[in-house]
């Protein structure tokens, strides 16, 4: 009778009856085997010998099935570790977590030595408050590791003050590739292979965590550069608005709100001559750098024309000459109203470049009008031609222009959009008033409609009035 590691008893009969009855009783009672009479001796011992060897395959597999199944749950364990620490962003977090592995996998201390420039921070904990490590000292003294650059971990034995033997485990520690630290571990009991190969994946996801923490560090500091840089041009972007102040006997107003911190949108004004005020507003297609940068162009292109010898329609006709040149195929165009004001006679002169419709009002007569656009978008049609429309301005005449931001923004709930007819409105509501109550009142009736959310699109509103 053999046994086999549950107990389980493996029985050969011998027996001198060979009767079929009997060997079937014997088979029914329990028997593995059943050997006749007379039987020779390397028959009984053949089949002892192979039932020993099964015995031994079966105890095997249940050492292998026993040791999956704790590599299985400890490595649940560790991914489940892994998932919890993905959001560190901090180096002495993500070393701190390893206590987390060395927890489960019960070792009975553990040592993290963090590398600094100046000095090492060391944290550590003790499972077990009976256990005597050796000192890291000591180690440091005996284990090659911490001093040889191709070694990176070392599993030895050492006795600790008392003289027992401790089982010392120690492994190096990678941040974005490079050395930053060791962590240490003992026991009083050998560890098993299985503890060093859940050290070693955890490591390595240190390792690559350590390379995404740095990278996002960098990532940041390179963006707050950048913000820093958009800033800068967004003041200097600010810094050449207009000052309105200076228009002669027009009551001049404006808004400017960039959907990022750098627009498409602006507007110029300055003086073309003793009496001619020249006001641009522009829209460039997009926003943000690339459309900044475009209407920077455009503005350069403007207030270095030749106004001596040109009129408005000639000028946006050799800017649109320009622009086609200067940015054919990157497919960056722009509406553009050109506004040159006469602040002695009233007279203004309009070219628009494929923009929204300007609004006139005419006070004396108590109308309304609309002046469309007089030519294709700057930048689109390579021998492009445009119109100037001529109108004269009295006392109380209001001139509204303004960008698509407006225009364009959107119902909350319906997803309507605000529209022109919306813009004229506002502006009939407040026509008597001055020109900076009706951009306030359209702006204001504008943020009402679309629930007081941010525009999707960079604004620009512009209103002059003539005083008397």
């Amino acid at each position: 009778t053999l046994k086999n590691s549950k107990n389980r008893s493996h029985v050969i009969m011998m027996s001198g009856i060979d009767n079929s009855e009997t060997v079937r009783a014997a088979y029914d009672a329990g028997a593995d085997d059943y050997i006749r009479k007379p039987f020779l001796n390397f028959e009984i011992l053949s089949k002892i010998e192979m039932v020993s060897k099964n015995l031994e395959y079966s105890r095997n597999i249940q050492k292998l099935l026993s040791h999956q199944k704790k590599m299985t749950d400890s490595i649940l364990k560790l991914t489940s570790i892994i998932n919890q620490n993905t959001k560190i962003t901090e180096k002495g977090n993500l070393f701190s977590t390893i206590f987390q592995v060395t927890g489960f996998i019960h070792c009975d201390y553990t040592c993290v030595i963090i590398s600094g420039r100046e000095n090492e921070k060391v944290e550590q904990k003790l499972l077990n408050n009976d256990f005597k490590y050796v000192e890291i000292e000591k180690l440091k003294k005996v284990m090659r590791v911490f001093n040889e650059k191709l070694v990176i971990f070392q599993n030895v034995k050492l006795k600790n003050k008392n003289s027992q033997i401790i089982h010392c485990y120690v492994r190096k520690i990678f941040f974005n590739e490079e050395l930053s630290g060791y962590l240490v571990i003992q026991n009083q009991q050998e560890f098993s292979v299985h503890v060093f190969d859940l050290i070693t994946l955890y490591m390595d996801f240190v390792n690559l965590k350590g390379t995404d923490i740095v990278t996002d560090i960098l990532l940041k500091d390179e963006l707050r550069k950048e913000r820093d840089e958009i800033e800068k041009v967004r003041t200097l972007q600010v810094a050449l608005l207009p000052d309105f102040h200076e228009v002669d006997k027009f009551d001049v107003a404006s808004t400017f709100i960039p959907m990022e911190q750098l627009s498409g949108d602006f507007f110029d004004g300055f003086y073309i001559s003793d009496c001619v005020y020249q006001i641009v507003v522009c829209d460039v297609s997009g926003h943000g750098i690339a459309s900044s940068y475009v209407g920077s162009s455009i503005r350069g292109i403007v207030r270095s024309s030749d106004y001596k010898n040109s009129n408005a329609a000639e000028i946006v006709t050799y800017l649109n000459a320009q622009m086609f040149q200067s940015f054919e195929g990157v497919y960056y165009f722009s509406t553009l109203v050109l506004c040159q004001l006469n602040v002695k006679t009233g007279k203004v002169v309009i070219v628009s470049a494929g923009h929204p419709p300007c609004f006139y009002y005419d006070a004396s007569k108590d109308e309304y009008k609309e002046i469309n656009s007089t030519g294709p978008l700057v930048g689109l049609i390579e021998n492009a031609q445009y119109e100037q429309v001529e109108i004269e301005m009295c006392n109380e005449d209001v001139l509204l222009i303004y960008t698509d931001g407006i225009s364009e923004a959107m119902h909350p709930e319906t997803g309507a959009l605000y529209g022109e007819e919306n813009i004229l409105k506002s502006l009939t509501q407040e026509c008597r008033s001055n020109s900076m109550e009706i951009v306030h009142s359209v702006i204001g009736n504008a943020y009402e409609y679309t629930g007081y959310a941010s525009f999707e699109d960079d604004v620009t509103l512009l209103c002059m009035k003539r005083n008397s």
